[in-house]
């Protein structure tokens, strides 16, 4: 977490946009717009909840606003789960984020779910639980106002600034839950789940005062329709608070499958995030591997400023001797 004291020489807008991008979402963390690309780090109780696979890993790369500073902000995610006994799952993930400014931070985490449900039936009910490590980092070359003087910088002169450390190490606790129905002989099966992390609230500030990490809040739901063997539509909405910061977002998604040897599917999505971004989104469906490209266009008040641009994401799914079929097990679409 950036220290509010921190008087950093860049311009109002970019002040402006790092509040945007740690606290759209929340006032500490980075947020990323494919969550369903990244189940394990979305929800606990998804950690291995497939039965279509051995088991399955997830990378994501995500690079936005360099239009405002040169150099982006960005994040690289990747994860493993898989299913034990078709009653456990067990995996985790690697998530490293980073801002133009110096500041970076690391995620270690191992994650585990229990499927509370029968594996014969059509209704999945899941919990899960991550345990885990966050790094977090300040670069040393900070300058201050205070340091600038008629306009030329003096590195000697003092900053006035309470920094005691450059990096802090965090415990994580999250937890979640997850419900999907996946009855082959019904043409809507809904679903919803809920997750909350940082449960601990660690001490996250690099100074001697207390900054609690204030818990982070998920819930999202909706409904698949199986219009027929070959497509599903799936509209959804989710909410995600922490602290005072909130988010809203809206979404509906395409999967179509085609009629091939390999049944390779198309995926479409369209979400909008409240005052903030529109997101396009693209993926394909081939033998063990899911790609997906999604684009945010800028719809806040930045838009003037990044031409409505905002941020690029890229992500993989690997499933080791995948079986496509038509209808998912607990893990829809997008």
């Amino acid at each position: 977490m950036m220290i509010i004291t921190m008087k950093q020489k860049i311009t109002c807008a970019l002040l402006l946009l790092m509040t945007v991008i740690c606290g759209t979402v929340s006032a500490q963390d980075f947020h990323v717009s494919q969550y369903n690309s990244v189940p394990v780090y979305k929800n606990a109780g998804l950690t291995g909840m497939f039965t279509d696979a051995k088991f399955r890993v997830n990378t994501l790369m995500r690079s936005q606003w360099a239009s405002f500073t040169g150099k982006p902000f960005s994040t690289m995610f990747i994860s493993y789960d898989q299913s034990l006994n078709k009653r456990f799952g067990a995996g985790g993930y690697l998530l490293s984020n980073s801002a133009p400014q110096g500041f970076k931070e690391q995620h270690l985490v191992m994650s585990g779910a229990y499927r509370i449900t029968e594996p014969s039936s059509d209704h999945w009910l899941s919990v899960g639980l991550q345990a885990g490590m966050i790094f977090k980092s300040l670069k040393e070359d900070y300058t201050f106002d205070n340091q600038y003087n008629n306009g030329s910088f003096n590195g000697n002169l003092p900053d006035y600034e309470n920094i005691e450390r450059q990096s802090k190490l965090l415990p994580e606790l999250n937890f979640g839950i997850n419900y999907t129905m996946s009855d082959p002989n019904k043409s809507v099966n809904p679903f919803i789940n809920g997750s909350v992390f940082h449960i601990t609230t660690p001490n996250e500030s690099f100074s001697g005062t207390k900054s609690p990490l204030p818990r982070r809040f998920l819930i999202d739901g909706g409904v698949i329709f199986n219009v027929n063997e070959y497509c599903q539509i799936v509209p959804a909405l989710s909410m995600m608070t922490q602290g005072a910061s909130y988010e809203y977002k809206g979404a509906i998604s395409v999967r179509q499958t085609l009629q091939d040897e390999n049944r390779s599917a198309l995926l479409f999505q369209l979400q909008y995030r409240v005052k903030d971004a529109v997101i396009a989104a693209l993926g394909w469906e081939y033998r063990e591997f899911t790609y997906r490209i999604a684009y945010d266009f800028n719809t806040s008040a930045l838009k003037k400023y990044s031409n409505n641009r905002g941020a690029v994401e890229l992500g993989i799914q690997f499933k080791r001797d995948a079986e496509r079929k038509h209808r998912g097990d607990s893990n829809y679409i997008f």
